[in-house]
C-alpha cells in the first residue's frame, strides 16, 4: 500500500473523482493518508489522522517510503496554533499554514520529513495555561473565518471542522463528522454541568445530529454557522441575540477533555 503527506497548503478531498464533486474534507499540511485506489487522475486516500476517506488529484500527491511514513505516524508532531502562519523550504519559498496543520520533528523551529525541512517564519507557542484557556485563545483567533462546507482551513471551515481543529491543537482526536464526533467522549447529562470545552450538538426534526459546537463559559458557544462566531447556549440550543430567536435544537452534550 502507497502513502502519501500534504505538502501544500491544503489540498481538497472530494467525494467522487472529479473536480465538480462536492468538498468533503481538506488535507492540511504535514498530514499523511494511505492510498487506497485510484484512477488515472485521481487516488482515493484515507486520511490518517481522522480515518476520513476521499479522492484527492493525482498531481497533488506527494510519496512518502515506508520508513518515512512508519517514522511520521510514530513520532508525535506539533500543530500549528496560529490562524495563519508562514514557513520557509530549502529554496526559500514560503509556505502558508492554517490553523491545525502538522508540523513533524519541530525543533527550534524547524520541522522536517521526508529530507525536507522548513522553518517557521514566526513563533508556535501556545497561548494560556489550562486546556480551557487555549481552547478560549484559539476559539477566539477563528472568529470571523466564513462557512465552507468540508472546510478546515482559516479560508474557510465547517462546523465539525472547527471543533475537530480545535481539539487538535491540545493533543486530542476528534471524527471528521459531527454525527461521528457525538460518538466520542462522555456524555454530560445537564447543561448546567456542561463546562468550557465540552461539546455540543444539535439536532434535525428527524433527531439527526445535524451542527456541533465547543461550549465556552458563561453558556456561550463558538460554532461555524455563516461564520465561526459565538452565540448563547442553554437547554433547548443556540439562541441568536441578533436574530431573537434559536436556531439550533440541543441534543446532547459530550466531554473530551481528560
Amino acid at each position: 500500500m502507497k502513502h502519501g503527506i500534504c505538502q501544500l497548503s491544503c489540498i481538497a478531498v472530494r467525494n467522487m473523482p472529479s473536480d465538480k464533486a462536492e468538498l468533503a474534507s481538506q488535507l492540511l499540511f504535514g498530514e499523511t493518508y494511505r492510498i487506497l485506489d485510484s484512477t488515472e487522475k485521481w487516488l482515493l486516500i484515507q486520511q490518517d489522522y481522522d480515518g476520513y476517506e476521499g479522492w484527492i488529484d493525482a498531481i497533488q500527491y506527494f510519496p512518502l517510503d515506508e520508513q518515512q511514513y512508519g517514522s511520521l505516524l510514530h513520532n508525535k508532531s506539533a500543530v500549528c496554533q496560529s490562524v495563519l502562519a508562514t514557513a520557509y523550504g530549502y529554496n526559500g519559498h514560503p509556505v502558508l499554514l492554517s490553523f491545525g496543520s502538522t508540523l513533524p520533528n519541530l525543533s527550534d523551529r524547524k520541522f522536517s520529513f521526508a529530507q525536507l525541512t522548513y522553518t517557521l517564519g514566526e513563533d508556535n507557542r501556545k497561548p494560556g495555561e489550562s486546556l480551557q484557556e487555549i481552547l478560549q485563545v484559539q476559539a477566539n483567533q477563528l472568529l470571523g473565518i466564513p462557512y465552507l462546507w468540508g472546510g478546515r482551513t482559516a479560508f474557510g471551515m465547517d462546523c465539525s471542522g472547527l471543533t475537530q481543529l480545535l481539539m487538535k491543537s491540545i493533543g486530542i482526536s476528534l471524527y471528521r463528522d459531527a454525527h461521528q464526533q457525538a460518538s466520542q467522549g462522555e456524555p454530560v447529562d445537564f447543561m448546567e454541568e456542561a463546562k468550557a470545552g465540552d461539546l455540543a450538538f444539535f439536532d434535525n426534526e428527524e433527531g439527526k445530529i445535524i451542527h456541533t459546537g465547543m461550549i465556552l463559559p458563561n453558556s456561550q458557544l463558538v460554532h461555524a454557522s455563516g461564520q465561526v462566531r459565538i452565540d448563547s447556549l442553554d437547554h433547548h440550543g443556540i439562541y441568536r441575540a441578533d436574530q431573537q430567536k434559536y436556531t439550533h435544537k440541543l441534543r446532547l452534550i459530550k466531554r473530551v477533555l481528560p
